[in-house]
């Protein structure tokens, strides 16, 4: 089952958001054919949709073991919320609702100069009772991008 339209240009509004934080750091071809892979479902990464009401105004996409971090049980690779959708605390629900069905240790990579990620995901783990975990370095440094890492409390939630 192929992916609505508004989905392909939710992808194509978040390349754009993107580019406009790591300039030329970024390559679109890569996340273009990375939604192709999706798109097709040959990929092993899951769409997850944030709502308002019944429209989808928003995406993360997850990675699990063992296709994600090696030290991670799921990596959160993009998301993207559309602007008229933003600072409604829908990015969140929808992040709390998939952490509280899927528990496990998380891993990914936020933009160091996107201020709301920076603040939105450590906010959004510690109120699901998760604390930062040390996460080794997999991929090459790339200036502007940091890796974090999120842990429950509770060991017994871990896969």
């Amino acid at each position: 089952m192929r992916n609505s339209e508004l989905r392909y240009q939710m992808y194509l509004e978040y390349m754009k958001h993107i580019k406009g934080l790591l300039g030329e750091l970024f390559d679109g071809g890569q996340c273009l054919r990375q939604f192709e892979k999706l798109d097709e479902g040959w990929c092993n990464v899951q769409w997850v949709p944030v709502k308002l009401k019944t429209q989808e105004v928003g995406f993360f996409t997850v990675y699990q073991a063992p296709n994600c971090h090696p030290d991670a049980d799921f990596y959160i690779e993009d998301s993207y919320m559309m602007p008229e959708a933003r600072n409604q605390g829908l990015m969140q629900k929808a992040i709390k609702k998939f952490v509280k069905e899927n528990p496990g240790r998380y891993c990914l990579f936020i933009v160091d100069n996107n201020e709301p990620a920076r603040h939105m995901w450590p906010a959004v783990f510690e109120k699901l009772g998760y604390e930062p975990l040390e996460l080794r370095q997999v991929m090459p440094e790339k200036a502007g991008i940091t890796q974090y890492g999120w842990s429950p409390t509770n060991t017994e939630l871990t896969l």
